[in-house]
C-alpha cells in the first residue's frame, strides 16, 4: 500500500509540488545572523552541527531545512541529485549511480549519500546527431529514479554529493482525504 501512495504522489495524481522550505547548500552560511533566522531553522541548524559529519575530501554536504507543518505525514521531499554537463541535446543521458540512505552513527538520524565516483560514468543512447548541432548544457541525474524521503521538520535533510554535483528538491503534498479505489 505504501508504494501505491508514493507512486500516486510521483504521478502528481494526488499532489502538487511546493517550495516552502529553505535549502542551504553546499554548506550553511556560518556568518548568518541568528537574529534573522526563524526559530525552527535555528533549532535544525543546532542538530546539524551536533550530529552530521563534515563532508569527506572530494565530497560536498548539502542541507535542507524544512519548515514545520501541521500534518507532516501529508508531505514528502523528492531529492534529485545530478550534475550539469555538456550533451549533444539529442540522446538521453544519465549516471548509473544511486543515492543511498545511511544512518548517522550514534544518532540514528537519516542522511543520504552518492558514491564518490557517481559522476564518472555517464551512459547515453546512441541516436545519430545531425551535423552542426550545437552542444547544450543539461542537468543530468543519477539513476534509480527520484528518491522520496519523509518530511520531518525536526531534522535537516542532509545529502553528501561528489564535488561538481548538485542537489535539487521538490516538496510534495497529498490532500488531507484519501480517494477510495473501486474494486475491479
Amino acid at each position: 500500500m505504501r508504494y501505491g501512495i508514493i507512486g500516486c504522489l510521483l504521478l502528481g495524481l494526488l499532489s502538487v509540488p511546493l517550495a516552502m522550505s529553505h535549502a542551504v547548500g553546499p554548506e550553511p552560511d556560518p556568518g548568518a545572523n541568528p537574529e534573522l533566522e526563524p526559530k525552527w531553522m535555528a533549532e535544525a541548524r543546532k542538530q546539524l552541527d551536533k550530529a552530521y559529519p563534515e563532508a569527506e575530501e572530494g565530497m560536498v554536504r548539502y542541507v535542507l531545512f524544512l519548515e514545520p507543518k501541521e500534518d507532516e505525514s501529508r508531505f514528502q521531499v523528492e531529492l534529485i541529485v545530478g550534475k550539469v554537463v555538456e550533451t549533444d541535446g539529442v540522446n538521453r543521458v544519465g549516471f548509473g549511480s544511486q543515492v543511498e540512505k545511511k544512518t548517522v552513527k550514534g544518532w540514528g538520524y537519516p542522511m543520504y549519500a552518492a558514491p564518490k565516483d557517481a559522476f564518472e560514468n555517464m551512459f547515453s543512447t546512441r541516436i545519430g546527431v545531425p551535423e552542426g548541432r550545437p552542444k547544450v548544457k543539461q542537468f543530468v541525474t543519477l539513476g534509480g529514479g527520484p528518491m522520496l524521503v519523509r518530511y520531518n521538520s525536526k531534522l535537516p535533510v542532509v545529502v553528501y554529493v561528489p564535488a561538481g554535483g548538485e542537489v535539487r528538491y521538490r516538496v510534495w503534498e497529498a490532500p488531507p482525504q484519501a480517494t477510495p479505489m473501486l474494486p475491479g
